[in-house]
């Protein structure tokens, strides 16, 4: 059963898929209806379950599940991540590449960088401790509000930091 994702509970369990790319307005329209449609009929054990679904800044696609009213199974959620798995054959980009970092500019516009990118654009500037990164592994609706956006320095990336105030003052 389809919900609106503004009115899922805040302890609702979410994934989020980044694609390697930015949608166009057409195919974030096309993508929106179709994941509507997946989650109007995604199921677990035969029983409905409550989820909804969400496509933020053109480049991030959320799936969510209210498991207070029935729990998503291990089936499921293969059926969700193949149901991704169309979405990337039919518009030719990849939601699951954990190699592709995204970040946001002070103006909310996105870029992305390859992990083995990031060293060069940490030393010349282009990410810096406060550019915005975003958590893809928040796992509930409330910590997709409080926590998904962060400071690159105050997630993993902080390693690249380190090395670089090491190297300033050798």
């Amino acid at each position: 059963m389809h919900v609106p994702f503004n009115n899922m509970p805040a302890e609702s369990r979410v994934w989020i898929y980044q694609a390697d790319r930015q949608l166009s307005e057409e195919e974030v329209s096309e993508i929106r209806a179709v994941a509507e449609n997946f989650t109007a009929q995604w199921s677990a054990h035969s029983r409905d379950l409550m989820a909804s679904c969400d496509l933020i800044k053109n480049r991030f696609l959320i799936l969510a599940v209210n498991e207070q009213a029935h729990n998503a199974s291990g089936c499921s959620i293969d059926a969700s991540v193949r149901f991704v798995q169309t979405l990337e054959q039919k518009y030719q980009l990849s939601f699951l590449d954990r190699h592709i970092i995204c970040f946001e500019e002070t103006d909310g516009s996105l870029f992305s960088l390859s992990r083995k990118d990031i060293p060069e654009s940490v030393e010349n500037g282009r990410v810096t401790e406060n550019t915005l990164t975003f958590d893809n592994l928040v796992s509930s609706i409330a910590d997709f509000n409080s926590k998904w956006k962060k400071k690159a320095g105050e997630t993993w990336l902080k390693k690249y930091f380190s090395n670089l105030h090491k190297s300033v003052l050798n």
